[in-house]
């Protein structure tokens, strides 16, 4: 599913086999569309995005070139 063969996938076959990787995304797509009761994320977005303002660049890799 993925293009790179490697990555977590989840299929949702409800919306038109919407295809959607990487982890951070998964967790985030299945608690908007299944958590109604906001117990895994906010509902408010201007508070969400004032909790995970610090975090969201943790899963960029860096690459660093000692040469």
């Amino acid at each position: 599913m993925n293009p790179n063969g490697r990555i977590p996938v989840v299929v949702n076959r409800d919306a038109g086999d919407l295809a959607i990787w990487e982890t951070g995304s998964i967790l985030r797509y299945l608690s908007e569309v299944y958590d109604k009761n906001y117990n895994l994320h906010f509902d408010n977005i201007e508070e969400e995005t004032e909790m995970v303002r610090p975090y969201r660049f943790l899963e960029i890799p860096l690459c660093i070139n000692d040469s």
